[in-house]
């Protein structure tokens, strides 16, 4: 097969590096790379595993990221304003049958239900989860205040259109249809079957001795039925 030199890579500088207890070519200065590697080093193993999923779920991100560029303010500033609309189309619904009351409850749970977003988001930043969520619901009570979420920098509620907080609209997207689809096979759950637990060794004799019991009282009934009809017989 034949070679020439475009089918041959460049780079300003070559290097033989020993990390940790490997020895790495680093080949650094190419011109329009193709590919990039992540050296990752940590402790144990566990924090590397954390590590790759860490990179990973960001890498995957930013691949939704450049294959539908849409975006949306994160920072659970979305789910304080779809929790508005529903409770304001609540409002306007009528409620004089039974179903239909039943019917606005749900559509009211699951407005309320959206709101854990940024209550997750207030427990991993040690905020305070009543005050924030507070603050945030009185803020989105003006339509101007739309764009507010959790500010984790400042510990309290902030304008993340300002700050440019946002996240892909394809990854919100999915995370609703997945929550909304775990909830309605839960709700078609009409019956559950339960396993029982383990018995110890007392409760397995206390078990075989009644059907011993048993047993013996139903060979007696069967002897005693037996002799009857002999004697009817005779």
């Amino acid at each position: 097969m034949e070679q020439n030199l475009n089918d041959l890579g460049t780079c300003e500088l070559f290097q033989d590096k020993t990390i940790g207890d490997d020895r790495y070519c680093i080949l650094s200065g190419c011109k329009n790379p193709k590919r990039v590697t992540l050296v990752l080093r940590g402790s144990s193993e566990e924090v590397l595993q954390e590590a790759h999923r860490s990179i990973h779920d960001a890498i995957c991100i930013l691949a939704n990221a450049i294959a539908n560029p849409s975006f949306i303010v994160g920072g659970g500033a979305i789910e304080f304003m779809l929790k508005n609309k529903i409770e304001e189309y609540c409002m306007k619904q009528s409620i004089e049958s039974q179903r239909a009351f039943a019917l606005n409850s749900c559509i009211q749970a699951f407005g309320k239900a959206l709101i854990y977003n940024a209550i997750t988001l207030c427990e991993n930043g040690c905020l305070n989860v009543a005050q924030v969520v507070q603050e945030l619901e009185m803020l989105h009570k003006h339509e101007t205040n739309r764009y507010y979420g959790v500010d984790i920098e400042r510990g309290c509620a902030g304008d993340l259109y300002a700050m440019s907080i946002f996240e892909p609209t394809v990854v919100k997207r999915n995370a609703l249809m997945c929550a909304v689809e775990a909830a309605c096979l839960i709700l078609s759950i009409d019956y559950v079957i339960k396993m029982p637990q383990e018995e110890t060794e007392e409760q397995k004799g206390v078990r075989m001795a009644k059907e011993h019991r048993q047993q013996q009282l139903a060979q007696r009934q069967w002897k005693q039925t037996a002799s009857a009809q002999q004697k009817d017989l005779v």
